[in-house]
């Protein structure tokens, strides 16, 4: 094979060259290894050096042309896989003569074209992905999730579970994976519609007892959530309204409210029910001593654990010095409690009244 049979600057029209380009290509195809050693080294520069050489669409054609062929060189699959995109896309997502460390140097050295090609590819084992998984942005891990011949490892799949939180593409690819590790699947499930949930519970019988029982608390998790986002665009008279018609309970509501350090709502609710001014109710709150708040916490019926989130919240807005009101909590009765609270309020009527 002489090299003057590629005389490629002789050929100045497009359809010359595509026609040279295509006879070049063809030896990669039927099989290069029917050459001698030196012929064969010829036509791997060769052919590189006239690809890079020609316009981009007509790189991409030849790329798209070859990137099927069991006869092209490794080295030659190598050099275009790690090229431009337009060139490397085939290449990567197609050709069956890259090695599992070649697509791995590529994964670990190039941006979002070259991974978003690599999670198209078929077959690619856990190795791969792993790197894919920690590189990769979401379009390109909703690829690589939706690629259903992709081998995702355990700790691949809780990260692309973390990292579905703000990706509905993601959460889909995900919630159609019939392999995702029954403890994934549970922190997937919060996140789903209800179609995608009721789909992955379908994917995932087979499991048995152990993803009906993680269903089930993850379900109770998306129950909590509704009732959580659903009572935080409430006004805190609604709330009240709902602990008084028992939709809601007063521990369910001020726990809530707490958490989001909703101060005056909190208050607000607790004076109503203990029928003083929401004024007393905010002084009882902001003392440095647990007394007068303790007791407020006390009629109206709180949870000690209801009461340890109040706590909390007073040390956030007042500081750690601040005394804690469960050990004082813990001395009265509710009766106790009640009975200050209308000592209060006749204490307030008579000082309006004189």
């Amino acid at each position: 094979m002489e090299a003057t049979n590629f005389d490629f600057q002789a050929e100045s029209s497009s359809e010359k060259r595509r026609e040279l380009m295509r006879n070049i290509s063809d030896l990669f195809i039927v099989g290069a290894k029917q050459l001698e050693d030196k012929e064969a080294v010829l036509l791997e520069e060769t052919f590189t050096d006239l690809l890079f050489r020609l316009p981009m669409d007509e790189q991409s054609e030849v790329a798209e042309r070859v990137a099927d062929s069991k006869g092209m060189p490794n080295p030659v699959a190598v050099k275009l896989a790690n090229a431009g995109v337009h060139i490397a896309a085939p290449i990567i997502e197609r050709s069956p003569v890259l090695t599992d460390d070649d697509l791995a140097d590529i994964a670990a050295r190039h941006g979002q074209d070259h991974l978003m090609a690599l999670s198209k590819r078929p077959h690619i084992g856990s190795r791969l992905t792993d790197i894919i998984v920690e590189r990769a942005n979401n379009d390109v891990l909703g690829t690589l999730a939706g690629n259903h011949t992709a081998e995702l490892s355990a700790p691949s799949f809780s990260k692309l579970v973390e990292r579905a939180s703000d990706s509905e593409m993601l959460q889909d690819a995900l919630s159609r994976r019939s392999d995702i590790p029954p403890e994934a699947a549970a922190k997937l499930v919060p996140l789903l519609c209800e179609e995608a949930r009721h789909r992955l519970a379908q994917l995932l019988q087979k499991d048995g007892e152990q993803v009906s029982v993680l269903f089930r608390e993850a379900e109770a998790k998306v129950a909590r959530n509704r009732f959580k986002k659903s009572a935080l665009r409430l006004g805190a008279k609604a709330l009240l309204e709902d602990v008084r018609n028992g939709v809601k309970t007063i521990d369910e509501v001020i726990v809530l409210l707490a958490q989001h350090d909703r101060v005056l709502d909190v208050i607000m609710i607790l004076t109503k029910l203990g029928d003083i001014a929401e004024s007393q109710g905010l002084n009882a709150f902001r003392q440095k001593y647990a007394e007068p708040f303790a007791v407020l916490c006390r009629s109206a019926k709180l949870s000690e654990a209801t009461v340890r989130g109040l706590q909390e919240m007073r040390r956030r807005r007042l500081g750690r010095s601040v005394q804690d009101i469960v050990p004082c909590w813990k001395t009265l009765t509710r009766e106790d409690a009640q009975r200050i609270l209308r000592f209060t309020q006749m204490s307030k009527g008579m000082r309006e009244g004189g």
